[in-house]
């Protein structure tokens, strides 16, 4: 079952080879059920028996990393925008969420510098579960 689903021990998260995501305990067979109905119609008895031999944390429980990071192996890296002003952990692969958050939170105009930078993200869980923040960040291109 390796050729569908990878793991990562670190964050015990199962990963959609396929979709390039990550998957808690709650959706990893509803994930593969609802998004890879084929396979799952063909081996779905054997998917089910090999994510259950997975150790997989439970979405409310997933550590999510403190600090800017390596990529996570399988799971797909986005070009995104994170907020540069001192401590603000918001990121986004939105530079117009970007702009407004500057302009909301940090009182930023058009006459300002420009005070988010380009970056790529990861988010450890697919949607609806996408959490992104400065942990997300695995490259900046403004240091």
């Amino acid at each position: 079952m390796a050729g569908y689903i990878a793991y990562n021990e670190e964050f015990q998260l199962a990963i959609c080879r396929s979709c390039r995501v990550g998957l808690s305990s709650e959706n990893a067979i509803p994930h593969m059920r609802r998004q890879h109905k084929q396979s799952w119609k063909e081996r779905g008895k054997e998917i089910k028996r090999y994510i259950a031999t997975l150790t997989l944390a439970n979405r409310m429980d997933l550590v999510q990393p403190e600090e800017p990071r390596e990529p996570i192996d399988g799971i797909e890296v986005k070009m995104g925008w994170y907020c540069g002003e001192g401590g603000c952990s918001t990121a986004s692969v939105s530079e117009k969420y970007l702009e407004d958050h500057c302009r909301r939170e940090h009182g930023w105009c058009a006459a300002k510098e420009r005070t988010w930078f380009q970056c790529c993200l990861q988010t450890l869980l697919g949607h609806p579960y996408i959490k992104y923040g400065t942990a997300s960040i695995v490259f900046c291109a403004h240091q």
